[in-house]
Formats: C-alpha cells, structure tokens, sequence
C-alpha cells in the first residue's frame, strides 16, 4: 500500500485540500524531491514507489513541523509583546489624563464677582445694542421665562433694531450642575469674533457669579469651575445676603 502510487497520490490530495501544497508538481518538488512530473509519470508507468521517496516525504513533514512549531513560538512571543505594550500605552494614557485634571486643578483663581442676572443682562445686551429684558424673581433655569433662561435664549433673541449683532458661541461644557444639594447652571462662552472665553455660574436664586478676567479656552474656564467646586464647595455660588456686586 504505501509503495503505491496511489498512496502518494492521496496524501497529496490531502495536503491540497489544507493548503500545504498547490499542485502535484509542488508536491514531486518539496515534498518528494524529484521533477515536477514525477507523479504523473510514476502513475502513468505503473511503478511503484522506492521506499527511499517515502522516506524523504518523511523528513520533510518532520522538518516542516518543527518549523512551524519554532514560528508559533516565535509569534506568540511578538504578541505577548505587543500586549505588553498596548497595556503600558494604556496606562500611560490614564496617567497623563490624571496629571492634565491635576493641572486643570491648579489653574490660578481668577477674580469673580457675583452679580444679579437681571442686572448682567442689561449690561450684555447694552454691549449687543439690544432691548433688556425685564428683572424676575430667579428660580431655577426651567423656571425663567424664555428671554432669561441661562444667557443661551437671551442671546437667541431677534434683535431690537441692529441687522448684524454679534453671535455669541456657547461652549459644551456648558450644563446644569448638582451637588450637595445646590444646582447651578454654568455658562462658557465669548464672542464670535472673540478669542476670550467668559465664564459665569447662575444659581437657584437667579444670582450670578462672574469671573472678570477672560479665559484663553473653553477648556480653561471649564477648569476654573471645576477648580472652585473642589476647593470652595457649590457654597461658594450659593445666594448670601448682601453678596450682589461683591468682589471675591
């Protein structure tokens, strides 16, 4: 049987159908160590086959496994490594998330100042030559009428009498905060045509704190408020008697 011509045409065929080799020819080739035609022909002459060819086909199974066992290792060593460094990538990437907040954190105090919304919306839309809006009782942001609500609809408003007021751009950070019972609504935007972002913070009670010096970025603004809140706690928004106007 396995002098037969036939026995090395089925562990050809085998070897075809997983890949191993294309055609008989590659098989007499690498696999047998003859000519192209050394199947075809031992079949077509009815020889069988030396047991020194069997032999041959032998030690080339032989040594291809073992190759192929040194490239498995040899992959699996190239993706460990590169597991390792995905992780250590990964790390490195939290970490210098960690030390950008921590930095965020230690953005100098900017000088604010708390005033009441009824009183900075007149002095805005006096800057934009429109019609102020009159005063309310404050409350929350869904609780103002549509003119008040944030600086976001006061701003929308078609204006008095000018055909190209400025366009304010609001940040995304800009958001409704709650914590430890006090909600506040934190305003960051500028001018369109401005580089400086202004950063304000409503509380319940319609009173604004407003930070006088400009930022150079959203982000930076965003950074201040998240600075005071870590600091100074959402008391330092909340409405105290007399603090309209005050300097801190």
């Amino acid at each position: 049987m396995v002098g037969d011509i036939e026995f090395l045409e089925t562990v050809c065929k085998r070897m075809q159908q997983v890949g191993l080799v294309a055609s008989k020819s590659e098989f007499s080739v690498t696999m047998l160590g003859k000519t192209p035609s050394y199947l075809t022909s031992m079949k077509a002459r009815k020889r069988r086959v030396p047991a020194k060819v069997v032999g041959f086909l032998q030690d080339r199974l032989r040594r291809d496994h073992i190759a192929g066992e040194k490239l498995i290792s040899s992959l699996n060593a190239e993706l460990q490594r590169l597991k390792f460094l995905q992780k250590h990538r990964l790390d490195l990437m939290d970490w210098i998330e960690r030390q950008r907040l921590f930095e965020a954190d230690r953005v100098p105090e900017h000088a604010r100042r708390k005033i009441h919304i009824p009183f900075f919306a007149h002095r805005l839309l006096s800057v934009l030559g429109m019609a102020a809006p009159a005063p309310f009782d404050g409350g929350l942001a869904g609780d103002m009428p549509d003119d008040l609500i944030g600086c976001v609809s006061v701003c929308e408003q078609e204006p008095a009498s000018m055909e190209n007021d400025p366009v304010i751009i609001y940040s995304d950070h800009c958001a409704t905060f709650t914590k430890d019972g006090i909600t506040v609504d934190l305003q960051i935007y500028r001018l369109e045509h401005s580089v400086d972002w202004s950063l304000e913070v409503v509380n319940e009670a319609g009173t604004s704190t407003v930070w006088d010096d400009p930022f150079t970025s959203d982000d930076e603004a965003y950074a201040e408020f998240v600075r005071t809140v870590n600091e100074e706690g959402m008391g330092a928004f909340a409405e105290h008697a007399g603090d309209n106007d005050a300097v801190h």
